[in-house]
């Protein structure tokens, strides 16, 4: 289901999974390389001088993954999220960052659709981003990479606009807990992660 660069830094319960940065960081992929226009919902938490971010859209591109990312960084005594950036970009944009207290639990919605990508934190808009000139991918994988402390998932799942035939989602895991309160909702959800199968 996926692929780490340093698995001997991942802790497992049968609720969340946690992602320590060790020295070099670790950067956790799908395996699954064609998500396109997707939902991404995850509940997780980060811990006082953690620097991370969210990666939609990636592409392996001679080593290097390029794609969309939504920093998750340590900025004056809170964990600060809400912008985005291309990969190849300098510049975060968004209309808002929100600030969460240190390993508190906080939900973030990332929704790329065509050319674009929304984000939104606790139900609130963030941050819509369109990428014209940035030849963003169509698909590609979804992912984290955790370059400072640690982040704890409590949640990850998936809505896909147009999902592929049923065959090609037979490598996600249908053990996992059914989805919190905020994507109860919706049972187009898939969760990703549940603690136990990776």
């Amino acid at each position: 289901l996926w692929n780490f660069s340093h698995p001997e830094l991942v802790r497992t319960d049968d609720v969340e999974v946690i992602i320590s940065s060790g020295r070099e960081g670790n950067q956790v992929m799908s395996n699954r390389t064609d998500y396109g226009d997707v939902t991404l919902d995850l509940n997780l938490s980060a811990k006082g001088g953690t620097e991370a971010w969210i990666i939609v859209r990636g592409k392996k591109v001679n080593d290097v993954w390029e794609g969309v990312i939504i920093p998750i960084v340590d900025a004056r005594g809170k964990i600060e999220v809400g912008t985005q950036k291309h990969a190849k970009d300098a510049v975060e944009r968004g209309e808002a960052v929100k600030t969460i207290a240190y390993s508190k639990p906080f939900n973030l919605r990332v929704h790329p659709a065509g050319i674009a990508v929304r984000t939104e934190v606790n139900g609130e808009l963030t941050s819509y981003v369109p990428y014209p000139d940035r030849g963003l991918a169509s698909s590609g994988a979804i992912g984290i990479y955790v370059k400072r402390g640690e982040v704890t998932i409590h949640q990850l799942a998936v809505k896909e606009d147009n999902p592929p035939p049923v065959e090609s989602k037979n490598s996600l895991s249908k053990q996992s807990t059914a989805p919190t309160a905020e994507t109860a909702d919706d049972d187009a959800f898939i969760p990703l992660f549940n603690g136990r199968d990776l």
